[in-house]
This record gives structure tokens, C-alpha cells and sequence, in this order.
């Protein structure tokens, strides 16, 4: 099973990127998780990590958790948006 507590840079007692917010992607994804404050480090260092993650996934991998990122950015609640990022397949 992967580790994916660097992909996410969540607290310890989490797993593990359009909405007002930030942007969309793993941008959208490390400045809601630090809206939330769930998120360990600062919000460049997230987007670095995440970014260099997805470049390493194959095409239709990184397609895939691409798509999760953003239906998880989509979610308004910071509840859901932290559960829907721990579900993530990436």
C-alpha cells in the first residue's frame, strides 16, 4: 500500500488537490487543505510535493487522479473536502 501522507501533507491522523478557495488541481487542493488547516507545511511545499507526485504517475493514472483532485475541490465543507482527499486513489 502506498504512503500517500506526502501527496496530501494532511495531519497525523489523516492519510493523505475549482472551488473559492483556490484554484483548481493540486494549486486548489494544498490552499483549501490550508484553509482547513489540515494541512503540514506551507502551501508551496504542498504543490511542489504534489506536483513532482503526478508527473511520476503514468498518463492515465495521473489523468485519473487528476480528475479525483478536482471533484474533491469541488466540495464546499472542509469535512467533506478531508474525507473526499483521504479517499483519493493517488
Amino acid at each position: 500500500m502506498k504512503d500517500r501522507r506526502p501527496l496530501l501533507g494532511l495531519s497525523a491522523s489523516l492519510l493523505f488537490l475549482l472551488t473559492a478557495c483556490g484554484g483548481g488541481g493540486v494549486s486548489g487542493l494544498c490552499d483549501k487543505l490550508d484553509d482547513c488547516n489540515s494541512l503540514n507545511g506551507s502551501v508551496n511545499e504542498c504543490v511542489e510535493t504534489n506536483e513532482a507526485i503526478l508527473n511520476n504517475l503514468p498518463s492515465s493514472q495521473k489523468s485519473d487522479c487528476e480528475r479525483a483532485i478536482d471533484a474533491c475541490n469541488e466540495l464546499e465543507s472542509c469535512g467533506n473536502f478531508v474525507t473526499c482527499v483521504g479517499n483519493l486513489p493517488c
